[in-house]
């Protein structure tokens, strides 16, 4: 989950922490892409031993959004990933769907090879061409 800098009042202010739960995979690589950047991380933990495992997490996932992020980056992955996601979208909080998102990224990427001006493009996508 993504915060703005608070205090600035202006779209598209710089992004002033990451909020995760230290989990293994996205989790742990948006708090360490965080950390290189230089960014206050918040790290929401569920409590499993305190609660048992359905209610820590939904317990987690409130504590999260009463943090009150400014956006989500959903990753594929498993049910709990589709359901913060949908309480994103109950809180009407944006989701950025990052698979979506590089899948786009590669279209346009094999876009611009296939373009006359992209540089090789006649040699490897147009054979009959001298």
């Amino acid at each position: 989950m993504l915060s703005p800098c608070s205090g600035t009042g202006t779209k598209g202010a710089a992004l002033a922490e990451v909020i995760h739960d230290s989990q293994r995979g996205a989790e742990q690589m948006a708090n360490r892409w965080a950390f290189q950047m230089g960014i206050r991380r918040v790290e929401v933990r569920a409590e499993w031993r305190r609660y048992g495992s359905a209610k820590a997490l939904t317990i987690r996932n409130h504590q999260m959004f009463g943090l009150q992020p400014h956006g989500v980056i959903a990753f594929p992955g498993d049910a709990h990933s589709l359901t913060v996601v949908q309480l994103a979208q109950a809180f009407r909080v944006p989701v950025l769907d990052a698979q979506a998102l590089l899948a786009k990224q590669e279209r346009r990427a094999a876009k611009a090879t296939l373009c006359e001006g992209a540089p090789g493009a006649s040699a490897i996508h147009n054979p009959w061409r001298a």
